[in-house]
């Protein structure tokens, strides 16, 4: 009796390592072809900024919730992946009046790029690795994290429509990309330690961090760089 409990321990152990393995697998999978699909979205828009450009503020903000709620809504069918394509790749298509405007108007806009898309991958890398190693729960910080998110979402808001103010538009990149960092480690330590069992909703988690962190970086940059040039 002793012995078949456990047996049938083991094997639900070894069950649900190799079920989160394959939930981890499927999840880098994902999100590398689904961010090179974005590359090349984001590529074509920088050859043409204007027809993403009149998506403006509001507009990428609605058809990106509902791009979510359609994920969310397909999260264990094919279809679902066929929504996270589309929204990585929308996303990546809305990046590209930001780049053509570092590109052509910053002196030394390439290197900005670069040095965003290295400090993004570096960043992603050592909170994987940390979060890998570190035997910290970092649950604690989804409360923190959500305030924080939710301030700089408002605050984003009243910059654009009231105040535009530069110095604004450098503290929010700088919240977000705090944030989006916290973000990050919170759901690479709960997809490897708590077993998220739904890589699409995972994929897409670790996305929208990464694309927000490229973005707060280029920000960030940018605005060191014009700073100096005065």
């Amino acid at each position: 009796m002793v012995q078949r409990y456990q047996t049938q321990t083991v094997h639900r152990s070894y069950s649900g390592e190799y079920e989160q393995n394959s939930v981890l697998r499927n999840t880098l999978i994902l999100l590398s072809l689904s961010t090179l699909f974005a590359a090349c979205t984001a590529y074509l828009s920088f050859l043409n900024p204007r027809v993403a450009a009149s998506f403006g503020f509001f507009g990428t903000t609605v058809m990106y919730f509902g791009l979510l709620f359609c994920i969310q809504a397909y999260r264990n069918s094919s279809l679902g992946i066929a929504f996270v394509f589309a929204l990585t790749g929308f996303l990546g298509y809305t990046l590209g009046p930001l780049l053509h405007v570092v590109f052509h108007q910053i002196g030394n806009g390439p290197q900005i790029i670069a040095t965003s898309f290295l400090g993004t991958g570096m960043i992603f890398g050592g909170l994987a690795v940390y979060a890998t190693n570190s035997k910290t729960d970092f649950n604690y910080l989804a409360g923190f994290l959500t305030i924080g998110s939710l301030t700089l979402f408002a605050l984003s808001i009243l910059n654009i429509l009231f105040f535009q103010m530069p110095m604004m538009n450098l503290f929010v990149a700088s919240g977000i990309l705090m944030v989006s960092s916290g973000w990050l480690l919170f759901e690479l330590s709960a997809l490897i330690h708590r077993g998220e069992r739904n890589y699409i909703l995972a994929t897409v988690s670790l996305f929208v961090q990464l694309y927000n962190i490229f973005i707060s970086l280029i920000q960030i940059l940018s605005a060191l760089s014009s700073s100096r040039d005065r």
